[in-house]
């Protein structure tokens, strides 16, 4: 949804920031871009552990560096949201200051730099701020603030609520839990043999077969879905995600399509160890192998935020579908699942909630080794490609964080 508002002081600025965010900032450094006097969004950062001069300056290079990837920016809001109180002057100081020398000398336009703080806020623009700063009052009652809040959804909350799983009705759990159990046991059956080596299994465990070699049916079934969706299809797609190879592939099918997550499937994906040496393969043999080779590496890119944006929509309902699944699943189903919310979030640039799912895995799994990846590669700060380019289905909706 795109908004018009215009905000004639610095509070009334800060009053509808949290919607343009779609958040509620909290210990953290907020850079608003802008084109000209038009918001081109926002990104999120963490406060630097240290705030002494060297440490600050080094996490104000970083964080400008990664705003001057924003297409179309020439201007920039900054803003510090700290619990910490003012006393006799805004906190942060010398870290701002970093902020607001390095966006200068990247070429942006600081319209403002603002600092709202436990008991007050200001502006480290303003030589007249008072001591104690500005009364908070000021930005709660702004009648920017209000427009804002009669035409939002929903009011904007902090990161982790973000995060925070649906509850579930009892007796979806109760009948998810049995079907779980059902496949369980349909697995154990597909993985005994008799004596002879030959496989004699029942019906159950033929259709369990027949599913994981067409996952992806089973995820196109679960986006189409109500939320949440009946018991048996979401146990089965728990159950199918605690494979490796199917999280990948399933990530890439709702990130870009069912054909991209067929093409990149496992079963398409793998060739048999048992072939001959490289030297004694046919044409036709060496010319599959590096098919499946390049496919890999494509996968690979993909997962690594490298490539075309994913459809912004079918993600925001994979979002949805898997909040339901992780909230049905028990801990020992559930890493896998936040570790892909994590993805997706870190898909559409929400990295702040994507490291709330994934600090929750780690949690649960410290030996889980993709939640360890991920919780690496936020803390750096690494974002995909695709986040700084803008999102056709929401124009104005750029977010990303780091």
């Amino acid at each position: 949804m795109n908004h018009v508002v215009t905000t004639r002081s610095p509070h009334d600025f800060l009053s509808v920031v949290p919607y343009l965010a779609g958040y509620l900032p909290e210990n953290s450094v907020v850079l608003v871009a802008f084109e000209g006097r038009r918001t081109r969004g926002v990104m999120r950062f963490g406060l630097p552990a240290d705030t002494a001069i060297g440490t600050g300056e080094r996490h104000a290079t970083s964080v400008l560096g990664m705003f001057c990837r924003i297409p179309k920016v020439d201007a920039v809001v900054a803003i510090a949201y700290t619990d910490t109180r003012i006393d006799d002057r805004l906190p942060l100081g010398p870290f701002m200051r970093a902020v607001i020398a390095r966006a200068r000398f990247s070429g942006f336009t600081v319209l403002d730099a603002l600092c709202v703080a436990a008991d007050g806020w200001g502006s480290y623009l303003d030589p007249e701020c008072p001591p104690g700063g500005r009364p908070l009052a000021l930005i709660t009652g702004s009648p920017a603030g209000r427009q804002m809040a009669g035409e939002a959804p929903v009011a904007p909350r902090p990161i982790e609520h973000g995060a925070t799983l649906p509850p579930v009705d009892p007796m979806l759990k109760e009948a998810f839990d049995e079907r779980l159990d059902t496949l369980r046991d349909a697995l154990d059956d597909v993985m005994g043999s008799d004596d002879d080596g030959t496989m004699d299994y029942g019906q159950e465990a033929s259709d369990l077969v027949e599913t994981l070699v067409d996952f992806a049916s089973t995820v196109e079934k679960l986006l189409a879905s109500p939320i949440p969706p009946a018991p048996e299809l979401a146990a089965t797609a728990v159950f199918g995600l605690r494979l490796f190879p199917l999280r990948d592939s399933t990530l890439l099918q709702v990130a870009f399509g069912v054909a991209m997550g067929r093409r990149l499937s496992p079963v398409n994906l793998t060739h048999d160890p048992r072939h001959r040496a490289a030297a004694d393969q046919t044409v036709a043999e060496r010319a599959a192998a590096e098919r499946v080779e390049a496919e890999r590496a494509t996968a690979s890119r993909l997962l690594a935020g490298i490539g075309p944006r994913p459809d912004g929509e079918r993600m925001r309902r994979s979002i949805d579908a898997w909040r339901v699944l992780a909230a049905l699943a028990d801990d020992l189903d559930r890493p896998p699942l936040l570790c892909m919310l994590g993805w997706m979030e870190w898909a559409l640039g929400r990295s702040s909630v994507a490291a709330v799912y994934v600090d929750e895995a780690l949690r649960i799994d410290p030996e889980c080794t993709v939640a360890g990846l991920l919780a690496e590669a936020f803390a750096v700060g690494h974002l995909p490609e695709w986040a700084f380019a803008p999102d056709a289905s929401t124009p104005d909706a750029f977010t990303p964080d780091g």
